[in-house]
């Protein structure tokens, strides 16, 4: 499975399955609001700059496992005093659109511009 988290499209496999050794077995059921929560410390601290798509991987396929989104997008504010004031949107995109952002990620590097053009722009919420 493929799936956006900012400006990055990761392959996520099976999200279960890579949810589960990712955290070596210490969550039984994944969850959306420690998913949230992961990210939105993880957004805060600015780590994704850094970090790169190996530390997305872990909140990316707890959030595929926990509800039928395959994107999201976590914003740090200016005025952002703590982790809870990063704000979160999951959308459902097409396998197609995800695709194509995957190729050109790995001929051009991630870019905010392409995802925000081809998915954000046009998210549709998922149903919770």
């Amino acid at each position: 499975m493929l799936f956006l988290l900012n400006d990055y499209t990761l392959d996520v496999g099976d999200p279960y399955a890579t949810f589960l050794a990712l955290h070596n077995g210490k969550f039984e059921r994944a969850s959306l609001a420690r998913a949230v929560r992961a990210g939105q410390k993880h957004f805060y601290k600015q780590v994704a700059a850094t970090g790169g798509a190996a530390a997305l991987l872990p909140i990316a396929a707890e959030i595929a496992s926990s509800c039928a989104a395959n994107a999201a997008l976590f914003v740090t504010p200016a005025f952002a005093r703590g982790p809870q004031d990063v704000a979160i949107q999951l959308a459902e995109t097409s396998l197609t659109t995800l695709a194509l952002l995957l190729q050109q990620q790995e001929l051009y590097g991630p870019s905010i511009a392409r995802a925000n053009t081809m998915v954000w722009r046009f998210a549709v919420r998922p149903a919770a």
